[in-house]
């Protein structure tokens, strides 16, 4: 290769690599913020406590979150941060609807135990009644 061909070359390789480095720099200015958001929505999408019961707002929150990563780094500061702000509250929100009505599942199950040990109670109760009245006529 010519001298003049490889300084064309290195001039191009120089410019490329100095793109990459400033589309990196533009990246991890918003990354470690979508990636935190990324990892508690995906948390909570594992606690099945919230992803059965909370489908809607864990959609909400990861339309969001998807928004952030797409856009995010066209975005201004200040969209961006508020960006990150919505999704963390729709990310809370989602957690704390799906425990909310796990909870309300929860407290439904333990009502209709308690009414049947009750209600066992209440016939062993009985029978223990029968069987002194029977030993009394004896």
């Amino acid at each position: 290769m010519s001298s003049r061909i490889r300084g064309v070359v290195s001039g191009a390789l120089a410019i490329g690599v100095a793109l990459a480095l400033a589309g990196c720099a533009a990246t991890a200015r918003y990354s470690p913020d979508v990636v935190r958001l990324q990892d508690e929505l995906a948390r909570i999408e594992g606690d099945d406590r919230i992803a059965l019961r909370a489908e809607r707002e864990l959609a909400e929150a990861g339309d969001a979150v998807e928004r952030l990563r797409t856009k995010g780094r066209r975005l201004g500061d200040e969209d961006f941060d508020h960006g990150v702000y919505v999704a963390e509250r729709l990310i809370a929100i989602a957690a704390a609807e799906g425990l909310a009505r796990d909870a309300e599942r929860r407290a439904r199950f333990l009502s209709t135990e308690r009414e049947a040990l009750l209600i066992d109670a209440r016939t062993r109760e009985a029978h223990n009644v029968e069987d002194e009245l029977e030993d009394d006529e004896e």
